[in-house]
């Protein structure tokens, strides 16, 4: 049976701003989440690799994508998506772990009981 497996990536992602116009706005601490097709048993762990490239297409595909009709705004934008991302890189542990739903979920539920 094919079905798919949520994992978690171990990591301080960062949403980028929404605004470069806000000047108290700040990048938003979020969960990166992966989902694979899986066939009978877990995913394959996730990589530092493959957290690179899912940062990359986030900040550099995702989130400048038509930031605004502006070109300027959009160039801006795209500088600041990019030295985000640098930074976010820099940052990454070398070996990264991602965790399953029951994994993420185990804490709130010690905390619920």
């Amino acid at each position: 049976m094919q079905g798919f497996s949520l994992r978690a990536f171990e990591i301080d992602y960062k949403q980028p701003k929404l605004s470069l116009e806000d000047s108290e706005g700040t990048e938003r601490p979020m969960l990166l989440l992966s989902a694979r097709t899986r066939q009978g048993g877990e995913a394959d762990i996730g990589t530092r690799r493959e957290v690179e490239e899912v940062l990359t297409f986030i900040y550099t595909r995702v989130y400048p994508e038509s930031y605004s009709s502006d070109p300027t705004e959009n160039r801006l934008y795209r500088e600041y998506c990019t030295q985000l991302l640098m930074r976010e890189l820099t940052a990454l542990p070398t070996d990264i772990r991602s965790l399953s739903s029951a994994q993420l979920a185990a804490p709130l539920e010690r905390k619920n009981t």
